[in-house]
């Protein structure tokens, strides 16, 4: 680099530290900690939901006015196909309010609806605001509260709601299991990328994976196809660490499963407490799920061993039949309208294995979406799965080994596999846990242009394309 170059570089940097502002980094974590709290109030448009609804449009101006001013940056270039995405999907949105009033849908219960796809239409804003002011040691850090957070959340719902364990709280923040997940592909990424501390990442991501399976949560097993994938990124050269890695938070998560059912079988073997007999079904009206037994019983250790045993026997399950009830009520409000849709807001109803009559504005089934917002809404998503593939290009361009690149790689396989068990923007948890995997992936991104640059003995993009405050 030439010391003409080197003084370019150096001052565009100190003016970039001069107008760099912290606004992005508290705009992000409203959004994503105080969503955490308020999306778990209740079942229903409550005030603790519509003041977090007037927060979050604050923030969003907000980050809307810094990235016009920083629209020049290299993290804006890489945002352009989501900005557009999110363009088209507002528009949808609008149209659909139309649509949920011809089909007699109430306002309130059309807002509700959108709630969750309004809030994913903001994931490039956001992201880019974070990441222009949001060092990427903050952006981890938050990651990692937001899935542990998220992951003990899950875990006292699913225990509670299944009757494995009784426990005095319902949940702590929103139960989602994208926040989790996203940690665990990010804690496997960074273990099979070899970065640093390597064997704390590793337990982190057998804790999260552990928190899933105690549950109960067959789905949780898909999860190990994002690890696969990375190891297959990784290649041959790395597969003797690749297998390590896998191997020993495969281990953690077991011996956290195993510590659970063993305390679970403590006051059983002692005869203290309560066991009943899985199977039974769930009161009408009740959160518990098909097939498990009625409220004030506890099955302890045996519903762990029944729910995963019964993978060997899908088609006979109760929550396999649940879903197929769900996608039948899918389709035929979609094949009753199917360019536009019902609008979001309407009712989905179908009759559960128990006979009980049950209705919500979501269902386990990716044809929610087309339901709601017809063949338009499969064309504005398209769109966004677009976008994310070109963001999987970019990242593998850059550094195929980055731990970021293979959280980018293994968050998009696990998306496709867990695709029929439901639409992801419908979980408003996915929306938080892209904000920052696009974050971090924008910043990576301009981390790399800037080396480049340097090499070239250019000015350092990163500095010279931050917009000072004015």
């Amino acid at each position: 680099m030439t010391p003409l170059a080197g003084g370019r570089v150096e001052g565009a940097e100190a003016a970039a530290r001069d107008g760099r502002t912290s606004g992005g980094r508290y705009r992000l974590a409203f959004v994503l900690f105080a969503g955490m709290v308020a999306l778990q109030s209740s079942s229903t448009l409550d005030v603790t939901k519509l003041a977090y609804l007037v927060g979050t449009s604050l923030c969003l101006v907000g980050a809307l006015a810094w990235a016009v001013r920083a629209r020049r940056s290299s993290a804006a270039r890489l945002a352009v196909p989501w900005i557009a995405s999110s363009a088209a999907l507002i528009v949808l949105l609008a149209m659909s309010f139309v649509v949920a009033r011809a089909n007699g849908t109430p306002q309130t219960d059309w807002l509700r609806d959108i709630a969750a796809y309004a809030l994913f239409a903001a994931i490039p804003i956001f992201a880019l605001d974070a990441e222009a002011s949001t060092s990427r040691q903050i952006l981890v850090g938050m990651l990692v509260v937001a899935g542990v957070l998220g992951g003990l959340s899950w875990a006292v719902e699913w225990l509670s709601r299944r009757h494995i364990l009784d426990l005095p709280i319902a949940r702590i923040v929103f139960p989602s299991g994208q926040l989790p997940g996203m940690l665990y592909l990010f804690a496997m990424g960074t273990a099979l990328s070899g970065g640093r501390r390597r064997l704390a990442w590793v337990i982190l991501a057998g804790a999260m994976l552990g928190l899933f399976l105690l549950t109960g949560t067959r789905s949780s097993l898909l999860l190990l196809a994002g690890p696969l994938a990375m190891a297959a990124l990784a290649g041959r050269a790395h597969a003797g660490s690749s297998i390590r890695a896998i191997a020993a938070h495969a281990a953690a998560a077991v011996t956290l499963v195993v510590a659970f059912q063993l305390a679970l079988a403590v006051p059983v073997l002692l005869g203290i407490g309560r066991q009943g007999q899985p199977g039974s079904s769930a009161e009408p009206g009740s959160s518990a799920e098909p097939g498990s037994a009625g409220p004030g019983t506890m099955l302890g250790p045996i519903i762990l061993g029944d729910r995963f045993w019964s993978l060997g026997n899908v088609t006979s399950d109760g929550s396999f039949q649940e879903r197929l009830a769900q996608y039948r009520a899918a389709w035929l409000l979609f094949a009753s309208s199917p360019l536009v849709g019902v609008g979001p807001g309407h009712s989905i109803d179908w009759v559960d294995i128990s006979g009980y009559p049950r209705r919500g504005f979501t269902a386990d089934t990716p044809l929610v979406m087309p339901a709601k917002f017809g063949i338009l809404g499969i064309l504005v998503f398209s769109g966004v799965a677009f976008s994310y593939a070109l963001t999987v290009r970019a990242a593998l361009r850059r550094d195929r080994r980055s731990a970021i690149t293979m959280t980018v790689i293994g968050y998009g396989v696990w998306t496709i596999i867990t695709l029929p068990l439901g639409f992801l923007a419908e979980d408003k948890g996915a929306s938080l846990a892209l904000m920052l995997l696009l974050a971090l992936a924008f910043g990576e991104r301009v981390q790399a242009v800037g080396m480049v640059a340097e090499r070239t003995g250019e000015p350092n993009p990163r500095a010279a394309e931050k917009p000072h405050p004015s």
